[in-house]
């Protein structure tokens, strides 16, 4: 009855469709023209507003891939383990959230946090896997910092390059 961690990193998605970064085809491969793949998640490039723009486009992108990807078998894999209570945890750098897909509770879900006393806490021991980079589900606005769900009206303005309307800063 030993109960297993499992981590994982971009490999586990790039079978669903969605490219890795430092591949030679990842998302971080970009022409130096443009700017450095890895310069697109350094808080410097919303100092520039054709920079700020190709963050935006860049995240649509990612976003629709991500929409339209199914889990690989590593992800039922996964799954499984955690239905036959062998999973202790498993630890992803993904934001994609395929994990959840198949059905192991992760740290973003509803499901394990709490609404009461602890509110904005995380119920730890229902959750099952750990996204160590958050998700891509939902946006964060740069002036007051609250959270979104990222809804199409968001994924509109970021296709345009543009940041969207925030309601608590309108």
């Amino acid at each position: 009855s030993k109960r297993i961690v499992v981590v994982t990193g971009a490999g586990i998605s790039c079978s669903c469709g969605i490219p890795d970064f430092r591949s030679s085809d990842g998302l971080y491969a970009l022409p130096e023209a443009v700017m450095k793949g890895r310069n697109l998640f350094d808080a410097v490039l919303f100092c520039d507003p054709t920079s700020t723009a190709l963050f935006y486009t860049f995240m649509a992108e990612l976003k629709s891939s991500i929409y339209l990807a199914t889990p690989s078998p590593a992800h039922y894999f996964i799954k499984t383990l955690d239905t036959k209570g062998k999973l202790l945890r498993s630890y992803t750098q993904n934001i994609d959230e395929l994990e959840e897909r198949t059905g192991p509770a992760c740290s973003s879900s509803e499901s394990v946090k709490n609404t009461e006393k602890a509110k904005g806490k995380l119920k730890t021991k229902e959750v099952r896997n750990v996204q160590l980079h958050g998700d891509i589900h939902l946006v964060r606005c740069l002036i007051c910092a609250a959270n979104f769900k990222c809804t199409s009206e968001y994924l509109e303005a970021f296709r345009e390059g543009n940041p969207p309307d925030y309601p608590e800063c309108i």
